[in-house]
């Protein structure tokens, strides 16, 4: 909440707290990278500019009509298997050294187009 508020004290107007796709998102916040999320247990953290809305950007880089909140919700459902914290960070261990994708990445991604699919989105 910190995050927001000195987000909004900076004048980011569109810095707030919001409920959706299964977590609590709060976006535009103070610190961060620009435009990106990050996803803890249910808690949705989005950096400078960033809102749940925003299209997603695919791990892979294809075209996606899937929002930002839509794929952090993939990493919510993912939070709920107790070895996907150490699993994640093995994978981007193992990323960072052989350029290998991050499988948690590219599920959340296809979760993210499923759910948009189910909401009635293209």
């Amino acid at each position: 909440m910190a995050n927001v508020a000195l987000a909004r004290a900076a004048g980011d107007k569109r810095a707030g707290i919001s409920m959706r796709d299964n977590g609590i998102q709060f976006e535009s916040g103070y610190f961060g990278d620009k435009g990106r999320a990050f996803t803890l247990g249910n808690a949705v953290l989005h950096g400078p500019g960033s809102r749940p809305g925003d299209l997603n950007n695919r791990y892979d880089g294809a075209p996606t009509a899937a929002t930002t909140a839509e794929h952090e919700s993939g990493h919510t459902y993912q939070y709920q298997n107790p070895t996907f914290v150490p699993g994640y960070l093995l994978h981007l261990v193992h990323e960072a050294l052989t350029g290998t994708p991050n499988p948690y990445e590219r599920e959340a991604d296809d979760f993210s187009e499923w759910k948009h699919r189910q909401k009635g989105g293209g």
